[in-house]
């Protein structure tokens, strides 16, 4: 993470999470205790990170209380890092950011797919960076973590079909990283099944009431990732069809990684999209994903929605199907078409 954070002399460091004090300790040596802030929500472990810095001669300024919020006391700054995963970057980072700041943080969401983010601040109230290949998650900001699960579950019951992929999707890294951008208030729940009961896996979004059983065909040794699977949906929001979707698109466009992904954050929405070669690179030309969310506001409402929206050679999911959940308007650039309502709309309903 410190590699990443690309460190110059005299730069300002605002680190997000002291936990133990180490990255705190190694990022002072380097710069210096007037350089380095830390913010520590918990307020026992702030108390043992600050006992052992001092006494390792160490004297940051060491801030107990929402690292979200950052510190605007030792403002601007022009490195932030974050040793906690966020569902959107917070605005406090980038007002507290100087121009042309790196922001390092993870990025996260209700199914526990996990991206490195790495941003440059514009100074303008936007930035824009580009997720990195390494396999790194952190647990989530206390305001960004999943609900509770419902005590009084669903019956799988809804519209039925075969599926085109099994839950097992959601276990591989991009899978995961795919699938909360498609239902990013989707939560997961995994029921294992035995020798008389095949295994099931339950999506479930509590903000539309929308949920998906997928079901095994088979139980026992023969219901493995290769067997066939049955989804039942119900609700406004498809949650499998829209996973489905994204992740065959991704599929198709030759499976990039996660370092052809950028974001392009805004004070008002913040976007993923999937760069791919428009020339010999052999993946699906002027495919893109686009991730849009309205950050949140006044009512601290926050509404995602995501697709993967080609140009060519592949079609766009039906009108209706898609962008339906919070405040998002899911854009397929090529035709110009967008469909979304309003947080406060979509909730109503």
């Amino acid at each position: 993470m410190l590699e990443h954070l690309e460190v110059q002399d005299g730069d300002r460091v605002l680190e997000i999470g002291t936990g133990t004090g180490y990255s705190t300790a190694l990022t002072r040596h380097r710069l210096g205790d007037d350089q380095v802030t830390s913010v520590e929500i918990a307020p026992d472990v702030a108390a043992r990170a600050a006992t052992a810095l001092t006494a390792a001669g160490h004297r940051p300024t060491l801030v107990t209380g929402d690292g979200l919020a950052g510190h605007p006391d030792g403002a601007p700054y022009d490195r932030v890092i974050a040793a906690c995963s966020v569902r959107t970057i917070p605005t406090a980072w980038i007002n507290q950011a100087a121009p042309g700041a790196r922001i390092l943080t993870t990025i996260s969401g209700w199914l526990y797919g996990f991206g490195l983010l790495a941003l440059e601040a514009a100074g303008d109230g936007t930035a824009h960076g580009r997720f990195r290949s390494d396999t790194v998650s952190f647990m989530p900001a206390r305001p960004h973590a999943a609900p509770p699960l419902p005590t009084d579950l669903p019956a799988p019951y809804g519209d039925a079909r075969p599926a085109t992929y099994g839950a097992d999707i959601l276990d591989e890294w991009m899978g995961a990283f795919l699938a909360q951008l498609a239902a990013p208030t989707a939560q997961r729940l995994h029921l294992p099944g035995d020798n008389a009961t095949p295994p099931a896996d339950l999506l479930i979004d509590q903000t539309t009431g929308s949920h998906a059983w997928i079901t095994s065909n088979s139980t026992g040794a023969d219901s493995g990732a290769d067997a066939d699977c049955l989804v039942q949906q119900h609700g406004p929001i498809r949650l499998w069809d829209e996973i489905e979707h994204t992740y065959q698109l991704w599929d198709q466009a030759g499976r990039p990684t996660q370092d052809h992904f950028t974001l392009h954050l805004t004070p008002h929405t913040q976007t993923v999209h999937l760069d791919t070669p428009d020339g010999s690179g052999g993946l699906v030309a002027a495919a893109h994903l686009v991730l849009r969310c309205e950050l949140p506001g006044a009512a601290g409402a926050l509404g995602v929605q995501a697709a993967l929206s080609p140009a060519s050679p592949l079609s766009p999911p039906p009108p209706g199907t898609m962008g339906r959940s919070g405040a998002v308007s899911v854009v397929y650039p090529a035709r110009g078409r967008g469909f979304g309502l309003p947080a406060a709309q979509s909730r109503s309903r």
